[in-house]
């Protein structure tokens, strides 16, 4: 049984059947984070090789050793990203249109596939802006949506697109991987 005032993130191991709809026994699991809900302390713990966490007992879990000291960095770099994905703000160009809810903004979707550029108007929602910016994640987005509004049929690569006039002081680019951007200001590589 874990005790929740144990430091994380830690290895673990299941040691019943009771969640076996979760994690089976004997499944290792990485534990990041040991919390209290609305109904109890729980677990949020990762089975080896899955991207999503599964929520378990701490009752239901050995601990079996500490994970390495490459991994906890690996964590807290993939912590400190999302945090500045979710909290960077990126300033945006100027206003084309806007009503009492929202701002549009004229921007070139150019496709390096077709040779080609495309005036999308980009709505934003007031409420996400604040002076003058918006966050990254809204803007990757809506980066999204053009992708799919360009329609990618026939194209596999996800990259190899640009959005410009968007933000009033970068370019974006595109990349292989959903909602994630490349941003180059003044032929500078800032981040992706």
């Amino acid at each position: 049984m874990v005790d929740t005032t144990e430091s994380t993130p830690f290895r673990g191991v299941v040691k019943s059947n009771h969640q076996k709809g979760k994690a089976v026994k004997g499944t290792e699991v990485e534990v990041r984070a040991l919390k209290e809900g609305r109904f109890g302390w729980f677990a949020l713990a990762f089975k080896d090789g899955e991207d999503k966490p599964v929520f378990l007992n701490p009752a239901n879990i050995d601990r079996i050793g500490d994970v390495s000291a490459e991994r906890v960095a690996e964590l807290d770099a993939e912590r400190k990203a999302w945090r500045n994905a979710t909290t960077e703000m990126l300033k945006l160009s100027a206003v084309a249109w806007e009503n009492a809810k929202a701002v549009g903004i004229d921007a070139q979707f150019v496709s390096i596939h077709a040779g080609r550029g495309t005036r999308q108007r980009v709505f934003l929602p007031k409420s996400q802006i604040r002076d003058g910016g918006a966050p990254r994640w809204l803007i990757a987005a809506k980066v999204e949506e053009m992708l799919e509004k360009f329609s990618l049929e026939g194209i596999t690569e996800r990259s190899g697109f640009s959005v410009e006039d968007l933000l009033a002081d970068a370019t974006i680019f595109t990349t292989s991987t959903p909602k994630q951007i490349f941003l180059v200001r003044e032929n500078e590589a800032l981040s992706a």
